[in-house]
């Protein structure tokens, strides 16, 4: 069945693209130096998706062994995503994006909200010129999530051993300290245990939650965009990214918090993004391909892993004038460490050198172009 859907897609494809030059427009990707048109609305929605079923390049489940060990790997994702663009003049577009992402972290779940907000404005537009299209984005972008709590004992100890060694915490909740570590690598655990109950005497399991997450980005991007023959545009774009961050964490009972733990791990810090995008239209499709880095500058205490790659690719099936479905993927070869900066600090740093990846499904509508 979903082989003959594609066959119906390619079809409509043949006539629909021989019939309209403009289909270089049905971008889906950010990273284009073009501007809408003007009066063009360009609404799309997606479903993101990894699991067992959906696994891009096999990323998941390569990288999910271990899960308790390496409490921060991400696990199934689920989500949507909608962009809506409007041209406001030849030269001026403004673009509106809300993502949402459930994501298996940490033993829990990361529940992510992210809102996007751009004005591209095309600078400069000569035919005859090595460079085609040169504009320019003025964007704000917010990273929210829910509280994430940690119980499994395996992950708490993971986190604890990263503020105070002299901690270790039982499969049944009891608390150890000063541990020590024979020759061989065994460990030995002083023999008083420590119990933390309330005040009618019952025993409480500790807990880790992470609180208040969330980043304010503010950044300022160039686009280059040269047409490669008469059915592909190249661009090459570098932005700069001002991020402020604000992530807190409480460990319940608060007789188990360390002396030496910070609760307040909010902070700011800025990157450059470098990268290309590509978009060219065959026969039956447009396809669409974009190369993403990102070199973060970050506080001293912040330098295991301060950059990241991620590549995307999409294929768009037009099925009607206005309609096109689309599919494709990301993948992210240090995890979110770009995408959702609250996660990364000075106790989760160390986990960011994996990939993770994510399929997308979605429609395109274009109003008022015909």
């Amino acid at each position: 069945m979903p082989n003959k859907i594609l066959i119906l897609f390619l079809f409509f494809g043949i006539s629909l693209f021989a019939e309209n030059e403009k289909m270089m427009n049905y971008g889906v990707l950010d990273n284009h130096s073009f501007v809408l048109p003007n009066g063009w609305i360009n609404a799309q929605v997606s479903n993101l998706q990894t699991n067992e079923t959906v696994d891009i390049f096999n990323i998941r489940s390569t990288e999910m062994d271990g899960l308790e060990e390496f409490g921060t790997t991400f696990g199934d994702m689920n989500g949507f995503e909608g962009r809506i663009g409007y041209g406001l003049s030849k030269r001026d577009s403004i673009f509106f994006k809300y993502s949402y992402q459930n994501i298996e972290y940490a033993g829990s779940n990361l529940k992510n909200s992210r809102i996007d907000f751009w004005n591209r404005f095309q600078l400069y537009s000569n035919n005859y010129s090595f460079f085609k299209s040169v504009s320019v984005d003025f964007g704000f972008r917010q990273n929210s999530a829910e509280d994430i709590t940690i119980s499994n004992y395996k992950l708490m100890n993971s986190f604890v051993k990263k503020i105070d060694d002299s901690y270790a915490i039982g499969e049944n909740g009891e608390i150890y300290q000063d541990e020590t570590h024979g020759e061989n690598g065994e460990i030995y655990q002083d023999e008083t245990q420590i119990y933390i109950t309330d005040s009618n005497g019952n025993f409480l399991l500790p807990e880790f939650t992470t609180k208040n997450m969330s980043a304010d980005s503010y950044y300022l991007k160039f686009l280059f965009g040269n047409r490669v023959g008469k059915k592909t545009v190249l661009d090459f774009y570098s932005a700069y990214i001002f991020t402020d961050i604000s992530t807190d964490i409480e460990i319940s009972p608060s007789d188990l918090v360390p002396s030496s733990l910070k609760t307040d791990l909010s902070r700011s810090e800025t990157a450059l993004n470098l990268g290309f995008s590509l978009i060219s239209e065959f026969k039956y499709f447009v396809f669409e391909f974009n190369y993403d880095y990102y070199k973060m500058s970050r506080d001293s205490n912040l330098d295991y892993e301060n950059s990241s790659h991620n590549i995307e690719s999409v294929m768009t099936f037009p099925i009607s004038k206005q309609l096109s479905f689309f599919a494709g993927g990301k993948i992210m070869f240090q995890q979110m460490n770009s995408d959702v900066p609250y996660l990364y600090n000075e106790y989760t740093q160390t986990q960011f050198d994996r990939k993770y990846g994510f399929a997308r499904f979605g429609l395109i509508y274009n109003l008022g172009v015909f």
